[in-house]
This record gives structure tokens, sequence and C-alpha cells, in this order.
């Protein structure tokens, strides 16, 4: 009977063994997973933080290449009204020398 008690107790103490082990392996799985949840929550914030910079950067630079347009536009509009100006003069002035003279 000795030889089956000392089965018993070995497989007893496997056991036991084993149910530690599962409770370390357990643990190690749910500290895993809150390691990752933060990691998870950190790269959202990065990300986040990455599009509103990338946001205000295209945004910067939307407003400055508008701005541009916009006097690039305006000097085009003046070039416009000078030549025309121009025209209007040479015209007038052959006008009065051809009509008048």
């Amino acid at each position: 009977m000795s030889a089956l008690e000392s089965v018993v107790e070995k497989n007893t103490q496997m056991i036991e063994r084993l149910d530690r082990s599962m409770d370390h392996l357990t643990q190690s799985m749910v500290d895993l997973r809150l390691q990752m949840s933060r990691g998870f929550a950190d790269v959202r914030f990065e990300m986040m933080r990455g599009q509103a910079e990338l946001r205000r950067e295209l945004t910067a630079g939307y407003v400055g290449s508008q701005n541009h347009v916009d006097s690039k536009f305006f000097c085009l509009v003046v070039l416009h009204f000078i030549i025309a100006f121009t025209v209007l003069g040479f015209l007038a002035r052959d006008f009065i020398d051809f009509y008048l003279k």
C-alpha cells in the first residue's frame, strides 16, 4: 500500500505544482493584457496627437498658399488694369492726333 500512497502523493504534488503554474500563467496573462491595453492607449494618443499636428500644418499651409494665390491674383488684376489704361491712353492719343489735327 505504501507504493500506492507514494504514487498518490507524487500525483498530488504534481497537481499542486500544476495548479501553481496555472495561477502564475493566469496572472501573467492578466498583466500582459493590462500592459497591452496601456500600450494601445499610448499608441492611440500618439496617433491622435500626430493627426492634430498634421491638421495644423495642413491648415497653415493652406492658409499660406491661399494668401500667396490671393496676392498673385491681386497683382494680376492690377497688371491687367494698367495694361488696359495704357492701351486706352494710346488709343486716345491716336484718336486725338488723327481726328483733331
